[in-house]
């Protein structure tokens, strides 16, 4: 949509941290959000995300249990 994230997708930023779920124009409503904490281990949330930060109903899963 006008070059808008829009509908189910994936974006990873330069840090490493990896956005997936359902975008709707350019922002994302719902999904998860990796959190790189090194080689191939990531803290990752999952649920409601607002503007791109979590928000409302969700779960934070640290990598180290």
């Amino acid at each position: 949509m006008n070059g808008k994230k829009h509908g189910k997708g994936e974006y990873q930023t330069r840090e490493g941290i990896v956005y997936s779920g359902i975008w709707n124009h350019d922002t994302m409503d719902s999904g998860s959000i990796r959190y790189p904490k090194g080689d191939k281990i990531f803290d990752v949330y999952e649920g409601q995300i607002v503007n791109g930060l979590r928000q409302g109903t969700g779960r934070y899963t640290y990598s180290t249990g």
